[in-house]
């Protein structure tokens, strides 16, 4: 799984920003199922909407980025 730091480099380069809070919110449930929680919001709907409520449109393709990239670590 890549690092937060990892994700928000991502965003710089691709949307101009970084977008922590979103990344914070999709990886909340880490607290409780540490590497599992991938379970919980990692899906596109859910990512969407978390990225949408927590930073606009910029948050909602932030938030995209970050499952994707998540799957891609994975394999």
């Amino acid at each position: 799984m890549p690092e937060r730091k990892v994700h928000e480099i991502v965003d710089v380069l691709l949307l101009g920003q970084k977008c922590s809070q979103v990344h914070k919110m999709i990886d909340l449930p880490s607290i409780w199922l540490g590497k599992g929680h991938r379970v919980l919001f990692h899906d596109e709907p859910t990512a969407l909407l978390i990225g949408y409520v927590v930073g606009g449109p910029k948050g909602a393709l932030s938030a995209l980025l970050h499952v994707w990239l998540d799957r891609f670590s994975r394999q």
